[in-house]
């Protein structure tokens, strides 16, 4: 699905055409964009559908009214395409008019927060006030700062529909903003993390490292082996000297196993 990807906007513009006539079409076009708002929250929707001769293009306003909030409840014909000769539009305006009114008629919006107070609280009830915008808060303010499971625990209300915005002191998270637009930042705050510096190893500890205890114990018996079958071999020949003690044949053993010359 198009809205599971990240490159998903909910304010994009989205045409969708049908290509097959219908009895109906404002009730098809009513339930496609009510589809659309309640899966990924796209509101910047035009609906093509075909009805006779002619393609009708219909479009939804959100918060136009005390009774139309945040529901898709009805569907509005911003324009009709005439299908004759080259075809032309009825009458001419923007399929794409914005949508964010700077009246929500005391529309009710669903606030969760992780702090009480501060910069982005003031902002929000300034905003709510001067929009006419009836706020809800569907969870308490905790007084601390809060950790990784408050912030998971709010983030849910917000991909389950619960509430509408999530604020205060929210940090930058991926799966947030994987679910979620982030709006510009009010403030940055920088974090500093202090670990302790790491304790040298000894050149023996670094050899040690290099592999597993099994494949050290498998590396001795090997060269265990091979340095006795080595020089039983060589202590059958008389040409080859170098072998004829085990000192020896495990020391050029060694220094073929470690690629030395």
């Amino acid at each position: 699905m198009l809205y599971a990807r990240s490159s998903w906007e909910s304010h994009g513009l989205i045409l969708i055409v049908v290509t097959v006539s219908v009895p109906s079409s404002e009730e098809l076009a009513l339930s496609i964009v009510g589809k659309v708002w309640q899966i990924g929250r796209g509101y910047n929707v035009v609906v093509v559908v075909q009805q006779d001769d002619m393609l009708n293009l219909y479009t939804w306003f959100p918060y136009s009214s005390h009774d139309n909030c945040a529901d898709v409840k009805n569907v509005v014909l911003i324009s009709q395409w005439v299908m004759e000769g080259e075809g032309k539009f009825v009458r001419e305006r923007s399929l794409y008019p914005s949508k964010i009114p700077s009246n929500f008629h005391g529309c009710t919006m669903n606030l969760s927060a992780l702090r009480k107070g501060g910069i982005e609280d003031e902002l929000y009830i300034h905003y709510f006030l001067t929009h006419s915008i009836t706020k809800n808060s569907i969870n308490g303010f905790p007084d601390v700062t809060p950790d990784l499971e408050t912030i998971i625990t709010c983030g849910l209300t917000l991909w389950d529909r619960e509430s509408d915005i999530l604020f205060g002191d929210l940090p930058l998270l991926v799966e947030e903003i994987s679910n979620a637009e982030p709006i510009f930042p009010s403030f940055v705050a920088k974090l500093n993390w202090f670990v302790p510096c790491p304790k040298p190893l000894s050149h023996l500890q670094k050899i040690s490292h290099i592999f597993s205890p099994s494949v050290w114990v498998a590396i001795v018996v090997v060269l265990f082996l091979v340095t006795v079958t080595s020089w039983c071999l060589a202590k059958q020949s008389n040409d080859i000297r170098s072998y004829t003690t085990l000192s020896s044949v495990l020391y050029n053993i060694w220094a073929v196993t470690v690629g030395i010359s």
